[in-house]
């Protein structure tokens, strides 16, 4: 298994994670991206997403990761060739 994934700095010039609700949703976006498997898919339940990305940020509930995961799926960050959120 691999140790993680390199985050492009382009990912500060793309539109649609700039306009993301807040910065929250832009972290747990980024973060996320590290914690893909080979074929760009992890698992779409918000409490074992934010385990798995956020574990030590309390502060991050399960409804604001539910909330993300829409904002991302609404705004097609989710659901291209690159990665996609998938339910357990």
């Amino acid at each position: 298994m691999a140790r993680g994934r390199m985050l492009l700095k382009k990912i500060s010039l793309n539109k649609a994670v700039a306009e993301l609700a807040d910065d929250t949703s832009r972290m747990l976006f980024s973060w996320t991206i590290a914690h893909l498997d080979r074929e760009g898919r992890i698992h779409g339940e918000p409490s074992l997403l934010r385990s798995i990305v956020a574990p030590r940020l309390n502060h991050i509930t399960d409804e604001i990761v539910e909330r993300c995961i829409q904002e991302w799926a609404a705004k097609a960050l989710s659901s291209g060739t690159k990665w996609t959120v998938t339910g357990s």
